[in-house]
């Protein structure tokens, strides 16, 4: 398998993480069907249980050279808040859940369900493209309870409040 520290420093340059991430692993098969090359049987793995980070993608990518089409279902699990932030940018809790994406020539579909510290999300996208122009996007996004602090917003506290009770921990914001 693929070292994944390697595999995401090569990928994000200013990537930079300390523990190990473990093996990216999988196999595909590559096909030419009268000049369209294809991936079927696609299946990669990275991580377990005891990494920071596992997730799983599975499906197939269609006409590679000509008018790209694609079916994936993705599964992943981000378990260290550093490294979700070493991924995004964004100082976020733990994220896992499923993506399914599926691709036409002028189309991108997508399906999220996951959670993002305790707020649940439910989501869907669709992306219309005319040519390689996107022509319109729409987007869904669903939850019982919105928990402001797992999107990084922390309702204001006065210091001096805060100073005199170290102990006192505030239950975040929920809409």
């Amino acid at each position: 398998g693929l070292n994944s520290d390697v595999l995401l420093a090569t990928l994000l340059p200013n990537f930079s993480y300390a523990e190990p991430l473990g093996t990216l692993e999988g196999s595909f098969v590559l096909s030419d069907n009268d000049g369209a090359w294809n991936i079927s049987k696609l299946m990669l793995e990275a991580g377990d249980d005891m990494t920071p980070m596992s997730f799983s993608v599975d499906g197939e990518i269609n006409d590679l050279a000509g008018l790209v089409t694609a079916n994936l279902n993705s599964r992943f699990n981000a378990r260290d808040p550093a490294l979700v932030e070493a991924l995004t940018g964004i100082a976020l809790p733990p994220a896992k859940g499923s993506l399914v994406v599926k691709t036409t020539p002028g189309q991108i579909q997508g399906s999220i369900k996951g959670q993002l510290g305790e707020t649940l999300l439910d989501g869907n996208g669709d992306i219309t493209l005319v040519d390689t122009a996107i022509a319109g996007v729409r987007l869904s996004l669903s939850t019982p309870h919105l928990h402001l602090q797992d999107l990084g917003f922390a309702p204001a506290q006065d210091a001096a409040v805060a100073e005199q009770n170290p102990e006192t921990k505030d239950s975040g914001t929920l809409l």
